[in-house]
């Protein structure tokens, strides 16, 4: 008699040898088709495997730390009196018209807060769902939408697939407050579990807060170990490895404890076991003027080519006279490029605006030491929004910081945005929900466009509209009103970097999201059979 382990393990032996045998008998379809070619070069076969289930996290709210905090550990103290945080969520459907099964629940597995759409348990219909074609996703779109829902910690979304079709989903938590220490808007996309991350923009200095926010959604504990760079090179502290974070819980983590003191501090997040996500609460507050709150979310990874966009500048006299106040040297626009290894990088910088390529003081050319993070200044563009292009000899990772206040004396808000990956199709882009937004698409080396549908808060979509994007240019459009939450977007031609920048012209408050991944197509996986 078998246990429910064995079973487990007869199943996926079973599924193993179907796979085998399927991929044996196209091999020998292949050649029968093609007899006295045994010598040839054939293609490997793929076969389609089921799709998993969509899991996101989205951050907690943001929290203020309780008193001075000489360790590690994480204590909260509650929010201000005007603190809202809240998620948008969206789920489309599939070509068949079904909308997958997704919920949104605490992060233990708790309380279920949201049912976002029934969905279906029933084999027969997953797979009827079937494969859709680009025609009938978006001829028959629409869509399950969760607007705006409150929320006071950590959340987590999920979806079934459908078929062997991963569900589209997309979903945003905004945190905005109008008093407090906290004062401020921080925005960060909900998201996919990974086991390797970096994270860029931490600040340890007086008055600087940066708080590691660990979270676990999977069934398997993690193991995460932390390493840390600064501006003088790699940082070993106590505590920084074997961090354990059981399955449906999280860990916060004091920055300032393992690193005091760095105003330029970068975090490699590497999990053992479960997959997690992690993101920086960073703050300020300078003397009692609030400083501003923002996320900082995982980038790209490093690379080569970094691309960063939403880069909004706010120039002028008022910024010059605010980053010129004692005290206030990080609140000056800058980006921070961070090397993983050992070998210098030799940087080449360029930012393009909606008129073509700004200049740089030297030509955009840095050289940053092996295992360190270093800074370029931004504050000398002219006002605007930007994409920024790093193109290195060695890997690098990078972010931009930003800043926005309305005159000297008074709070002011930071962001950050991270590099982003070059989009492809079927984007979900949920739209911040109670701030002014918009969308931000950077073509840094041949002509693009991307096709933008509105889904409104009932699932509809809306008509769909085209913007193009010159070469070596950055273009900016306002979203939201008319009932819009969301947009599905798909970009063609060369390279298109998007972010969602989040600012009010009258207020301090600023944030930039960068635009989630794609939707996932079918999968598979290459079958070869050898003896």
């Amino acid at each position: 008699m078998l246990n429910k382990s064995g079973s487990r393990r007869m199943g996926g032996v079973a599924v193993s040898v179907a796979v085998i045998c399927a991929g044996s008998a196209m091999v020998a379809s292949a050649l029968i088709a093609n007899p006295g070619s045994a010598t040839e070069s054939l293609p490997v076969p793929k076969t389609a495997v089921p799709a998993g289930g969509y899991v996101s996290v989205c951050p907690d709210p943001a929290h203020l730390l309780k008193g001075a905090m000489a360790g590690t550990d994480a204590q909260f103290s509650p929010k201000s009196e005007t603190a809202k945080s809240a998620v948008t969520a969206v789920v489309l459907n599939n070509a068949t018209g079904s909308i997958p099964g997704s919920t949104i629940s605490k992060l233990g597995g708790g309380d279920r807060l949201r049912t976002i759409a029934e969905g279906t348990d029933s084999p027969a219909g997953q797979e009827k769902a079937g494969k859709p074609s680009e025609g009938d996703v978006r001829d028959n779109l629409s869509a399950a939408v969760v607007p705006s829902e409150a929320v006071n910690e950590a959340a987590v979304l999920r979806a079934q697939p459908l078929g062997q079709q991963e569900a589209a989903v997309g979903a945003v938590l905004t945190y905005s407050a109008k008093d407090g220490d906290l004062r401020g808007l921080a925005s960060a996309n909900c998201q996919r579990p990974a086991n390797d991350l970096w994270l860029l923009g931490a600040n340890t200095t007086i008055g600087q807060t940066a708080l590691l926010n660990i979270y676990n959604p999977s069934s398997t504990p993690a193991t995460v170990d932390l390493e840390l760079f600064g501006a003088d090179g790699p940082i070993e502290a106590a505590g920084s490895r074997g961090i354990l974070v059981p399955p449906g819980k999280s860990e916060s983590v004091v920055l300032g404890g393992l690193a005091p003191d760095r105003g330029q501090l970068a975090v490699h997040v590497h999990s053992s076991g479960g997959s997690v996500t992690a993101n920086i609460q960073q703050s300020a507050l300078r003397d009692l003027v609030p400083g501003g709150v923002e996320y900082l979310s995982p980038g790209s990874g490093p690379s080569t080519r970094q691309v960063v966009t939403g880069v909004r500048i706010q120039g002028g006299e008022t910024a010059s006279e605010i980053s010129d106040q004692a005290g206030y040297g990080s609140a000056s626009p800058v980006l921070q490029l961070a090397v993983p290894g050992t070998t210098e990088a030799v940087v080449k910088v360029q930012v393009l605006g909606p008129d073509g390529e700004e200049p740089l003081a030297e030509d955009g050319v840095l050289t940053v030491p092996g295992e360190t993070v270093q800074e370029i200044p931004l504050s000398g563009l002219p006002k605007g929004t930007y994409t920024v292009v790093a193109t290195s000899d060695v890997s690098v990772a990078a972010t931009a910081r930003l800043s926005k206040g309305i005159k000297t004396g008074e709070p002011v808000d930071m962001g950050f945005s991270g590099s982003v990956e070059r989009m492809g199709s079927r984007h979900v882009i949920p739209v911040s929900s109670d701030v002014e937004a918009k969308l931000v698409f950077g073509a840094p080396f041949r002509d693009a466009e991307v096709e933008l549908i509105p889904i409104s808060a009932d699932g509809e979509p809306g008509e769909s509209r085209t913007v193009s994007i010159a070469a070596g240019t950055t273009e900016q459009l306002p979203v939201g009103g008319d009932g819009v939450v969301a947009f599905v977007a798909s970009a063609s031609g060369g390279a298109v970097y998007g972010a969602q920048l989040l600012t009010d012209d009258g207020k301090a408050d600023i944030a930039v999201v960068p635009v989630p991944e794609a939707v996932n197509g079918e999968r598979s996986l290459p079958v070869s059979v050898g003896y």
